[in-house]
């Protein structure tokens, strides 16, 4: 009795040819099982055993600046990996930084997705792609990056294919202030207007920001007159972004004409600022006279109530001006 024998190889694995009584190269063979006989299939495995890791620059991430992930496929053989490829997912919160791609990564829509080409890896070797993020100035918190490799080289173990980087978030706001009053010279018992101005050079996006306006002796804020430190909210601010408050004071009428009236500001964050040195402004005023308004009075006296025809007469004038 002749019996047919077919080869069938696993994913991966290369037929070898036959041993023993199939003298045949090929994946069949017969066989005359009149007799007793053996006969041996031989193959090769090919296969790549790929893993991923990733890894992330600056750690911890700065919100409003650039995360890069290095994704690194490392190859324990024993074949060479062929057609290796990652694909990641931007975290919640940040962008994919399209201009700074390599060339070997794409930005996959609308899936948003970032597929890149790592070639061949050797056995015994790594094939690594830095991809970059854009964190937006608002986030908070973790950031979750998750990735896959994969290789058309069979791969026995797929378990450590994949993984997850967490990133903490850090803040950080320059919060400056600029401040202005009108008028610098002031008449005592008159309206003075402070103009505060609050900036946000970022990187990140400020949660709140507060100014708080200690006024000077002879000043109070029209709103409490009683509060001599005013806590006025700005709000949050994202990067290059300005929020702007006007105080309303007004100026003691018994405050000494001369009197320079010195009056500081400070802003204050809820997040962490870079730099303090901006964080203050001042501005000197000076109080002066009181202003003339409303209508004045001109009056002639005369030195005799009786004027000397052809002679003369001496006229003086008493001026009357209205005051605030």
């Amino acid at each position: 009795m002749v019996s047919l024998f077919a080869a069938s190889r696993n994913q991966g694995a290369v037929f070898l040819g036959w041993s023993g009584d199939c003298p045949d190269t090929g994946n069949s063979t017969t066989l005359d099982m009149s007799a007793a006989r053996s006969c041996t299939a031989t193959f090769d495995e090919v296969r790549a055993e790929v893993a991923l890791t990733l890894q992330g620059t600056p750690t911890p991430a700065l919100a409003g600046d650039t995360f890069v992930v290095d994704a690194t496929v490392n190859n324990s053989g024993p074949d060479v990996a062929d057609n290796v490829t990652t694909l990641l997912t931007p975290p919640v919160g940040t962008t994919v930084a399209t201009a700074q791609l390599p060339p070997s990564c794409t930005h996959v829509l609308p899936v948003n997705l970032v597929e890149c080409s790592l070639g061949s890896v050797a056995a015994g070797s790594s094939g690594v792609v830095s991809v970059p993020f854009d964190v937006d100035p608002f986030t908070r918190g973790q950031i979750v990056t998750d990735a896959n490799a994969s290789s058309i080289t069979w791969d026995p173990v797929l378990a450590d294919n994949s993984f997850s980087l967490t990133t903490t978030v850090i803040v950080s706001a320059d919060l400056s202030l600029i401040k202005t009053a009108s008028p610098v010279s002031v008449p005592r018992g008159t309206l003075q207007v402070y103009r505060l101005e609050v900036t946000n050079s970022g990187p990140s996006a400020s949660g709140a920001a507060t100014v708080i306006d200690t006024l000077p002796g002879f000043v109070s804020w029209r709103v409490n007159p009683t509060d001599p430190a005013p806590n006025l909210a700005m709000g949050p601010l994202a990067p290059g972004l300005s929020s702007v408050a006007t105080l309303l004071t007004d100026i003691d009428p018994a405050a000494p004409i001369g009197q320079s009236l010195v009056n500081v500001a400070d802003v204050a964050g809820a997040d962490p600022d870079p730099n303090a040195t901006n964080n203050s402004d001042g501005v000197t005023s000076t109080v002066v006279g009181p202003r003339i308004s409303g209508s004045t009075t001109l009056e002639l006296v005369a030195d005799a109530s009786t004027p000397i025809i052809g002679g003369s007469q001496l006229v003086g004038f008493h001026w009357h001006p209205a005051l605030d």
